[in-house]
């Protein structure tokens, strides 16, 4: 027997059976053989077209799978749709009716087969649907955010057949006359869509990662600004960091329609970039330049890069639109390698490495004290130990944190990513709910698709009890980063928003995928403890909060308002009780 290890992929799950098919093949058994033989080959038909493959038959039951689960769900639709039409003129007790479940999710190929909790989820999904109707997975809903224009109604957990964990499920409300083949989200459907993949590292010195990676984010934020695109975020594009890919899959799996790649050679102040932007359909590239200069002229480059790719694929590029919105350049060039160098630190997320990037991004503001970002970047280092350690600042620290991001407005009061950081400074230090909100606005105006923007719009409006707007900007970050490895922060911002809504057995769900991802969150781990609290799981309750307190021995019910700005929450007194349960000091 082999030992090779079987591929996996991610992949978009269809599962059709009939409904009621003894009860059917009782009545008339060989009419209904003719009509299923007839609507399976309808059904297959759309398979096709919606570039799915049929994976197998089971009896009356139909496996498939897409490359995306826009063109799962999509298919789901037209093959409901065709269906009811079929079966219009006919008496109910003919009616050959299917159920319909579609899951996004891993599956093991073997050959032609596929298999796995992805398809087994799929075919419980399926059971829970009417006939005629579609049931999604959780993650399909994520996925599909609002590619199509379809309703959800969320069915709550579920607990299915040979599944370990309870399945989120939603009903699909497909009354519309039509839905169009699967693209952007409704707001950005007119815009192409774009990923900037990592660029490579081709220095001899592997510690240049950090200014490839550097003039990556840089490029997509470029693209992003101009208005012109819808550009995948920055960590879901960097899951494909140092493999070798297809772009054909890239488009499939992040759903756009160009991919731009490329790399950097750093030799002294000598620099070379190459770039290439590929159609994701028939993986054609369609531009491509080198850049051979000094590492001063950079960012000329990346305005030719941005210039010219809008021009190529939209035709219709205004600069004046892309300088508007564009980032204030650092005057000193050691002032931007230091801001790359912080950065990589900084998305390392241990308390010890955020300390090393606060030093990087004060050198940062020492070469070039005109560079806003680098005063967002230093202040975000402080934050940090506020918003995921519970840590309330010193009056020095406090102080300090306040400056620089004051000094962050004064100097580039246009930046998106400058807004956003001020944005969480109204709220954690100020307690102004008001200012966050106009700076948050103005944010996302400028870039709607920074996911940190949008988390930080969650933040905003958990902490002023509206856990409706809350959830609903987190799981939109989610869905324009699909593939984040941060996703402990909206995961939170969700948990706190079920907890203010007394949704417990969600926010359990919520703070559990946020701390699997980071353990080091303390307010998951008390949104956690006070839901479980009140589930009557007391013993796992007492564990989270002995967690908390590892992390921060300070805490405690009466110092939580000084630590967090919590007094506008919903349910703030079912949270204080469901800590006290679970063991918080008072």
């Amino acid at each position: 027997m082999g030992t090779e290890p079987f591929e996996r992929k991610l992949a978009g799950i269809f599962y059709a059976d009939v409904a009621g098919y003894s009860r059917l093949t009782g009545a008339d058994e060989n009419g209904t053989h003719r009509a299923l033989r007839t609507y399976l080959d309808a059904i297959a038909s759309h398979i096709q077209a919606r570039n799915g493959r049929v994976v197998h038959y089971a009896g009356d039951a139909v496996l498939a799978e897409f490359g995306t689960v826009s063109d799962a769900l999509g298919c789901a639709v037209d093959v409901q749709r065709d269906l009811r039409a079929r079966n219009r003129d006919l008496p109910d007790e003919r009616k050959v009716q299917f159920r319909i479940g579609v899951n996004l999710g891993e599956v093991i190929v073997d050959q032609d087969e596929i298999y796995g909790d992805g398809v087994n989820v799929a075919a419980r999904l399926e059971s829970l649907a009417e006939p005629g109707g579609i049931c999604i997975s959780e993650s399909a809903r994520t996925a599909i955010g609002k590619k199509l224009p379809l309703d959800f109604e969320s069915l709550g957990e579920q607990r299915v057949k040979n599944i370990e964990e309870p399945v989120r499920a939603y009903k699909v409300r497909f009354e519309v006359d039509s839905v169009s083949s699967p693209g952007p989200s409704a707001e950005v459907s007119s815009k192409p869509s774009m990923a900037v993949l990592p660029f490579f590292n081709m220095s001899d010195d592997p510690e240049q990662e950090y200014l490839s990676d550097g003039i990556t984010e840089d490029i997509t934020t470029a693209l992003s600004n101009t208005g012109w695109y819808h550009v995948t975020a920055r960590n879901s594009a960097f899951h494909y960091k140092g493999k070798a890919i297809d772009v054909r899959q890239v488009g499939r799996e992040l759903d756009v329609q160009y991919v731009l790649e490329g790399s950097v050679r750093r030799m002294g102040e000598r620099i070379r970039i190459t770039a290439q932007l590929i159609e994701t359909a028939g993986g054609k590239q369609i531009w491509g330049h080198r850049y051979d200069g000094s590492f001063s002229d950079i960012f000329d480059f990346q305005d030719q890069i941005t210039e010219t790719i809008v021009g190529t694929v939209e035709g219709m590029f205004q600069r004046a639109e892309a300088e508007r919105l564009g980032q204030k350049r650092p005057e000193n060039m050691e002032a931007y390698d230091y801001l790359l160098r912080g950065l990589a630190f900084m998305n390392k997320l241990t308390p010890e490495d955020t300390q090393t990037a606060l030093q990087y991004f004060y050198k940062a503001i020492e070469k070039d004290p005109g560079y806003g970002r680098a005063y967002a970047y230093a202040f975000w280092c402080y934050r940090r130990e506020v918003q995921t350690m519970g840590m309330v600042l010193c009056k020095e620290d406090q102080a300090k944190a306040t400056r620089l991001m004051e000094a962050g407005l004064k100097t580039d009061m246009y930046d998106p990513i400058v807004l956003w950081q001020a944005a969480s400074l109204k709220v954690y230090f100020e307690r102004d709910f008001e200012g966050a909100l106009a700076l948050i606005e103005r944010s996302l105006s400028i870039d709607p698709n920074s996911p940190r923007a949008w988390n930080t719009s969650s933040l905003i409006h958990g902490f002023a009890g509206n856990s409706e707007l809350a959830r609903e900007h987190a799981q939109h970050a989610i869905r324009i980063s699909p593939r984040s490895p941060t996703h402990w922060v909206p995961y939170t911002h969700i948990a706190e928003a079920d907890l203010q809504d007394m949704c417990y057995e969600d926010a359990v769900d919520a703070a559990t995928k946020a701390l699997q991802l980071n353990n080091y969150m303390v307010p998951a781990h008390l949104i956690l403890a006070a839901s479980l609290a009140h589930l009557g799981r007391l013993d796992d309750a007492k564990v989270s909060i002995g967690r908390a307190l590892e992390l921060n021995p300070e805490l405690t019910i009466t110092r939580l308002p000084e630590l967090f700005p919590i007094a506008g929450y919903k349910n703030l007194d079912g949270f204080m009780a469901g800590l006290r349960k679970a063991g918080l000091p008072d």
